[in-house]
């Protein structure tokens, strides 16, 4: 019973390594095709802290077996997002600059860090939030084809996605193929996007594309542990900027050419390059130990990308059966990114290339995050989850120190639920 129990775990961790994201979000099992129908409902609530931005988030999918050798699944989600957000940081000593840089009475508060930094008082940074609430839905829905023929599988998937100032188009393609005695597998994915932005608060239309490819492997070393590691290269193009965001050039912007005036003076609809090229490599271990009957799932990410910017992330999970049927999976999470080379809080001058960008996304930040999670089987038909995680996001938890980004620091926290059906 014993060995019966460690190579069902294998599998069970097999499937979970194998899953390409993005390609295939309900796929249960790696190499094996539904024999049942399956469906279920989740729901997410993200939550910022300071009167942030809110996010529910409902999705309801599921999988049907096509014949023995195939299967089909669908996905639909609807996003409900409300409330403020940053619009863009001015000197301390520029509060008057504030005065129509938000579409209204824009709240405006000064970096809790600020005595910190090294810079003069007049000179710290004060960060404007959007004066009025922000509400936004977003409909998607996906849906993806896996066809298993002996040894390889082949997906197929597509979907869109719809809100009042973005629409966007993909498709994408998957392949694995088992080799070695099943003890090797190799995958391979390749996708397209196709956006369209729309911004409420401007009289503009863009466009971008991205194209995606990832390469992988994943080796079984023996019956409780495996090894997977995957390549991804990301290209975008197009508009790349954040149509909402703005930054603030003292002296000499207006006349450089791709800014655009926000209203006030000194203040300008942020520029980012219309290109980039993105790269990035996962490592992934899981083991499981017998005396526990338990496993650990170790990965660490590297990411880096021709804006001059790179981030690490290491992430940890212990999976505990507790008997009856239930689980639990304690989590640990933590990244790190450097701010690309055409970020500022804001600009004492003109830049030469005329790329600029005050977006807190793109600074250079840390942030830490724990989180718990459980579910329940019944019947071999009924699963339920439900979890927690909250994170800390902060300048001064960088790899290599604080950055002049502190006054973007913030937390949230995020709670899911969920069911799935098996009939």
């Amino acid at each position: 019973m014993a060995a019966i129990k460690k190579n069902s775990c294998l599998h069970t961790l097999t499937a979970a390594a194998l899953a390409l994201p993005g390609m295939s979000p309900n796929k249960a099992a790696a190499g094996v095709p539904a024999d049942a129908v399956s469906t279920g409902f989740r729901y997410s609530h993200y939550d910022e802290c300071c009167n942030r931005m809110a996010v529910h988030v409902f999705q309801a999918f599921g999988i049907t077996p096509l014949g023995e050798s195939a299967e089909l699944s669908a996905s639909w989600v609807t996003d409900r997002i409300a409330g403020a957000s940053p619009v863009l940081n001015i000197p301390f000593g520029r509060t008057d600059a504030v005065a129509g840089a938000s579409g209204g009475a824009a709240k405006v508060s000064v970096a809790e860090n600020a005595a910190s930094l090294p810079l003069s008082i007049a000179a710290r940074p004060v960060q404007v939030m959007s004066s009025a609430t922000i509400r936004d839905t977003r409909n998607a829905l996906d849906l993806s084809g896996q066809y298993y023929l002996n040894d390889v599988t082949i997906g197929l998937a597509g979907g869109a996605s719809d809100e009042k100032d973005y629409r966007s188009y993909f498709s994408n393609l998957n392949l694995r193929w088992e080799l070695n005695r099943k003890m090797t597998t190799l995958a391979f994915g390749a996708g397209f996007t196709h956006d369209k932005i729309m911004p409420t608060t401007r009289d503009i239309k863009e466009r971008k594309t991205a194209i995606d490819s990832l390469l992988g492997i994943t080796q079984i070393l023996d019956k409780n542990s495996l090894l997977q590691a995957n390549l991804t290269y990301l290209y975008s193009s197009g508009f790349l900027s954040n149509p909402y965001k703005k930054v603030f050039i003292s002296g000499g912007g207006r006349r450089q050419p791709g800014l655009e005036s926000a209203g006030p003076a000194d203040i300008f609809w942020e520029n980012r390059p219309n290109e980039r090229h993105q790269w990035a490599v996962l490592a992934r271990y899981l083991r499981y130990f017998s005396d526990w009957d338990a496993a650990l799932h170790l990965d660490y990410r590297f990411h880096i990308d021709d804006w001059s910017s790179h981030s690490h992330t290491i992430e940890a999970q212990w999976h505990q059966p507790l008997g009856g049927e239930w689980m639990l999976v304690p989590s640990l999470r933590y990244y790190s990114q450097s701010e690309v080379d055409f970020y500022s809080p804001y600009f004492a001058a003109p830049r030469s290339n005329g790329f600029y960008s005050s977006d807190y996304r793109l600074s250079g930040f840390g942030a830490l995050s724990g989180g718990l999670k459980f579910t329940k089987a019944f019947f071999d038909q009924l699963n339920v989850h439900a979890g927690v995680e909250y994170a800390v996001h902060k300048a001064g938890l960088k790899l290599d120190g604080a950055t002049q980004s502190g006054f973007a620091d913030f937390s949230f926290f995020l709670i899911s639920a969920g069911i799935n059906y098996r009939f």
